[in-house]
């Protein structure tokens, strides 16, 4: 209702009732399809096409002819788009559905044929073989379906995981590696798992260790790639600034840290500001200088990340690294002396 004139939300509505509510009503149907006709009025996609004939489909009043009309819209338009997003396998399967009902055995082969040829090229598996892939375009291809289709997919994330672990007889920068730190980078946090997150501050560790071995004219690059996938990661970290409450010249520096880290490129974590007084400072210990405590088991290449950042953002503090024994999941702090 707030953005009456946005057809990716008209089209997630109407979407969401037909695939998400279990029987939903008539009049819940109805309104589907007024968001759905809505949407392709403002834009003429695939997708809303794709849309738009499924809850013809779906009202059940005999209305087969506009259903297969909407969907022959849809794949028309995809198929000069690309056959290779999820979107292609959508538009077939329902129009599958809509020929059996027909019980035109003919045309439900065709795209049957084609949601399992889709299936079988750009399945997730398939495709995080592929970002290996030795032909470039096959890489290429790959990754963008999984940039397209995969950010918020658990197994894709699992599996790039996996790919980054593997045993590293060339190295930990190769080619498949690469493509699989620019998908993590992109990934949606909510589907990760604290498992996962412990995992990639290993793999963290490992590549940052391959930076000072790669060739010159390949470290420029490399190091670009590192930076996306250790600041999407340290984004997933609470960073907590701590600091004397009566010093008033470490709360201008707290303040100015939190502003500068808010700024960085590519940097989506929270930054929280915590003074304490004295009692608070004997229990943890001061701090000897400017501090990033953190759990080592599972956060060394988080610290080590921030700690980079920190160098480039405030170069005349020195801060330095100092472990703590209690863990505390998604969650680092600084110390300011």
């Amino acid at each position: 209702e707030r953005e009456p004139n946005n057809p990716l939300l008209l089209n997630n509505y109407a979407r969401f009732i037909v695939d998400n509510l279990e029987n939903p009503s008539d009049k819940l149907l109805q309104n589907a399809r007024s968001y759905a006709e809505r949407a392709v009025e403002i834009e003429q996609d695939a997708k809303y096409y794709d849309t738009l004939g499924w809850v013809h489909f779906q009202l059940n009043v005999n209305d087969d002819d506009s259903a297969l009309k909407f969907l022959t819209q849809a794949k028309e338009l995809q198929s000069k788009i690309n056959r290779e997003s999820s979107v292609w396998e959508d538009i077939n399967a329902h129009l599958g559905e809509v020929y059996e009902k027909g019980q035109k055995q003919s045309q439900v082969k065709a795209t049957s044929e084609e949601v399992s040829k889709f299936k079988k090229a750009y399945s997730v598996s398939t495709l995080i073989k592929q970002i290996g892939d030795a032909n470039r375009t096959e890489r290429s291809k790959a990754l963008i379906a999984l940039r397209d289709d995969h950010r918020s997919n658990p197994k894709a994330i699992r599996l790039a995981l996996e790919l980054c672990e593997k045993p590293k007889i060339a190295g930990f920068w190769t080619t498949g590696r690469v493509n699989a730190l620019h998908f993590l980078a992109g990934t949606d946090r909510s589907v990760w798992t604290d498992e996962q997150i412990a995992r990639a501050d290993k793999v963290l560790i490992q590549s940052n260790e391959g930076l000072s071995q790669s060739p010159p004219e390949k470290e420029s690059l490399r190091r670009k790639t590192f930076n996306r996938f250790a600041n999407h990661i340290l984004s997933f970290y609470t960073i907590a600034i701590y600091f004397h409450k009566n010093r008033e010249d470490l709360r201008e520096v707290a303040n100015d840290i939190q502003k500068r880290l808010i700024n960085y490129d590519g940097f989506k974590g929270k930054v929280e500001l915590r003074p304490k007084d004295d009692s608070f400072f004997e229990r943890v210990f001061p701090p000897n200088t400017d501090e990033i405590r953190y759990e080592q088991e599972n956060e060394t290449g988080v610290a080590d990340s921030l700690l980079s950042i920190l160098k480039q953002i405030y170069p005349t503090r020195q801060f330095r690294k100092r472990t703590v024994g209690i863990p505390t999941p998604e969650f680092i702090s600084i110390f300011l002396k």
